[in-house]
């Protein structure tokens, strides 16, 4: 990408993507993280390919994969046999873990999921990178070439002053009445040499310093192309170079540990992939720190790890994974915001006659095993990190989420839930307010009275809670009791309108215990009432807000109070 201004010089992208959804999405994508940098050219077929980048030059090649009449690996010896230097990004759907080492290995700059677009952005300015990182190394090169050019024509220099030289001092042998004129223009010849000389140095130490940069330009170039650049672990590639040199009968036996992280989707969809980064990075320096030096820690996917285990055996396989487990659990007694959890599978190769291949798969399923045996404990884990960060990022309190449960609790047993539903109401009463994450925290946090437009923001966040909890496994049995906790038994509330029993049961509970211990705890705009008024406003309120007959139960079997008597007041 040359430009005389390169402020003004836009980013040149050329799409080729068959679908105009997917063009129109990258196109989005792009324009909302670069803007006006960029420019994007967009073709749908083969022909176009090859003409655009024959007449036009590009800084960066999107392409999908499955195209009408030809594939990426087309596209890519299309790109390399015309523009080769142009980084070439394949942004494909899921085509599989062997096609997408395949593009890497024939000069793909990168793959990327369309299903995770967001990384996009990082595999472009990486690319770029890199290729700025080249035209510098062929630009020494080239200094190279002409100072070598230089150091040559000052040798031959060199070479035809000795021959002068040489000349001279003949004359002077049979010259002698011409000495001191000969020997003034030696004083002059010599002088020329030690200039010539002093400048030969000079090129010489520029040369030194021009292949130390090159050398260290070289390494980070290598540490790029081998780790990942969020964990700072080795990467994929390195991983599956490594298994190869490895396989060896003097490195026998060798374990293979696979591990995949838990609940990263739900965490990176309800409070952002900063987050879902921050869990990743902290079980990077687990997986680390229980290793030993020469084992190869691996980050091989999004969410998944994989370790290369020289000379260990099953049991010391056995025993890291554990070690691993511990260390997880360490963040949980520590009351950290962060609960990393992981589950591990491991598989050993104890003979040559074994492949490494069918190891590997070994892990995996050991891993998958796991997981089933682990998904109760890793639920709870995963459940805590949610609570631990929507209160952080809520302004709620651990104190308000436990009087909810509690409540929520006696309600449900006066009512005489199944253990099903009382297990789902304590969830739901824990976070039924998920959907706040979405919200502008100066919203979250404003002291006084919500403008119009704040409120029309904050009535969303039932929606953006059901979103939440339909991502994840561990929350989809009370994702549309968080979409409704904010219904009214008159029909009068949100987001659906929903009336009466058309709102699920355990909504309507904790709606009304929601309400009960925001009147008798303090807020930033206002102090709280006495149990005696809110038990008044709940009542005044049954029939309308509330159901009445979980009122009633609320205030008689819970609070303990007269139901008969209040409605005679």
């Amino acid at each position: 990408m040359t430009c005389e201004n390169e402020k003004e010089c836009p980013l040149r992208i050329l799409s080729l993507e068959d679908s105009p959804m997917d063009a129109e999405l990258i196109k989005e994508y792009l324009l909302e993280n670069f803007g006006s940098e960029i420019q994007i050219n967009v073709v749908a077929n083969e022909a176009d390919f090859i003409s655009a980048i024959s007449k036009d030059k590009y800084d960066l090649i999107l392409s999908d994969f499955r195209l009408p009449g030809f594939n990426g690996f087309q596209a890519l010896e299309h790109a390399k046999s015309m523009i080769p230097s142009t980084p070439f990004i394949c942004v494909s759907g899921i085509i599989g873990e062997e096609v997408a080492t395949e593009l890497l290995k024939q000069g793909a700059t990168d793959y990327v999921s369309k299903e995770n677009l967001g990384r996009l952005k990082q595999s472009i300015e990486r690319a770029l990178k890199e290729l700025k990182e080249t035209e510098e190394k062929e630009k020494r090169a080239a200094e190279l070439v002409i100072a070598n050019k230089e150091l040559v024509f000052q040798n031959e220099e060199k070479e035809k002053r000795a021959e002068e030289l040489i000349v001279a001092n003949k004359e002077l042998a049979y010259q002698n009445e011409e000495k001191e004129k000969r020997a003034a223009e030696l004083i002059i010849a010599n002088k020329e040499l030690v200039f010539q000389t002093e400048e030969k140095e000079k090129r010489a130490t520029e040369l030194v310093i021009a292949n130390k940069e090159l050398a260290l330009q070289n390494e980070e170039i290598s540490y790029i192309s081998y780790h990942d650049f969020l964990t700072g672990l080795y990467n994929r590639i390195y991983f599956e170079e490594e298994k190869k040199r490895l396989d060896t009968p003097r490195q026998l036996p060798i374990s293979i540990i696979m591990g995949d992280v838990n609940g990263l989707k739900l965490i990176n969809d309800g409070f952002g992939h900063s987050k879902g980064d921050e869990v990743l990075i902290e079980i990077a320096k687990i997986l680390k720190s229980c290793c030993r030096e020469e084992d190869i820690v691996s980050r091989i996917g999004g969410d998944e790890f994989g370790i290369l285990l020289p000379k260990t055996d099953s049991q010391s396989a056995q025993r890291i994974c554990g070690s691993i487990y511990d260390t997880c659990k360490g963040y949980a007694l520590d009351g950290s915001s962060i609960y990393p959890s992981i589950s591990l599978g491991y598989a050993t190769k104890n003979f040559e006659t074994e492949t490494m291949d069918s190891i590997l798969m070994a892990a995996e399923e050991s891993m998958s095993r796991q997981k089933l045996l682990e998904s109760k404990s890793a639920h709870s884990s995963i459940i805590s990190s949610v609570k631990a960060i929507m209160l952080e990022k809520s302004q709620e309190t651990e104190e308000h989420a436990e009087r909810m449960v509690q409540l929520s609790r006696s309600i449900g047993l006066a009512m005489s839930l199944t253990d099903d539903q009382i297990n789902k109401l304590e969830l739901l009463s824990t976070l039924h307010d998920i959907g706040k994450m979405s919200i502008d925290a100066k919203i979250l946090s404003k002291p006084g009275k919500l403008s119009d437009e704040e409120w029309v923001e904050m009535r969303k966040h039932p929606e953006f809670g059901f979103r939440i909890a339909q991502a994840s496994s561990e929350l989809i049995p009370i994702a549309e009791y968080i979409l409704c906790h904010h219904e009214r038994w008159d029909g009068k509330g949100y987001p659906q309108g929903l009336i009466g029993e058309q709102i699920p049961l355990l909504s309507r509970i904790v709606a009304i215990v929601d309400s009960f211990d925001a009147m008798t705890n303090d807020r930033a705009y206002r102090i709280a009432m006495t149990k005696e008024e809110a038990i008044e406003e709940i009542r005044r309120n049954s029939g309308t807000q509330f159901d009445p007959e979980v009122t009633k139960v609320f205030i008689e079997k819970v609070l303990g109070q007269e139901w008969e008597q209040l409605n005679k007041i």
